[in-house]
């Protein structure tokens, strides 16, 4: 197409993109996705390392710098899961970047969760602390939030308080249990 067009457009330049090196690299993560599909694990971390960096890059454009971490890693885990379904009809960059765009989302809508349960917790205790986000420690369990899938699946089960009751009737029973203790 180049050489027709030059052909016909004399001291006209070539039509190569400059980003045609690119082109190859995201051929050569395609390849590399491939192989680890079939269950090549040194392809499989070869992919990793190539693409680890711009994950953690478009995760940190998307959701800041504080959650690109979390993101990140969540994408990684999700494209292992998922590598039995690439096909390869875009290329594996595109369809990392999907799967790390979704993974984004989901740790915005966990740490808007976490603060909706702050923010309720404040409310029903009174409290005038401030939310703060920091770093969890190292030791930190990381799962507060119980599956219920079980329960609604087998006893066709439901949850009938709503959070802000089921909070004060929590602070309700823990300040009993913490007068009786004491009376004890």
């Amino acid at each position: 197409m180049a050489e027709k067009f030059r052909d016909h457009h004399p001291g006209s330049v070539s039509l190569r993109h400059p980003t045609a090196h690119y082109r190859h690299s995201v051929d050569e993560l395609s390849a590399l996705l491939m192989r680890a599909k079939r269950g090549d694990e040194e392809a499989l971390a070869a992919f990793v390392h190539a693409t680890h960096s711009s994950v953690w890059r478009f995760c940190a454009h998307l959701i800041g710098r504080d959650d690109a971490d979390d993101a990140t890693q969540e994408t990684f885990v999700a494209a292992w899961r998922a590598l039995p379904q690439f096909r390869g009809d875009a290329s594996a960059r595109t369809w990392l970047f999907v799967i790390a765009r979704r993974c984004a989302e989901r740790v915005t809508r966990r740490r808007r969760r976490w603060l909706e349960l702050a923010e309720a917790v404040l409310e029903v205790t009174g409290s005038k602390s401030q939310v703060i986000f920091e770093a969890l420690p190292t030791d930190d369990p990381q799962v507060r939030q119980p599956d219920i899938s079980l329960a609604r699946e087998l006893l066709d089960w439901e949850p009938t308080v709503d959070l802000r009751m089921g909070l004060q009737r929590t602070i309700e029973l823990s300040g009993r249990d913490a007068l009786i203790g004491a009376t004890r």
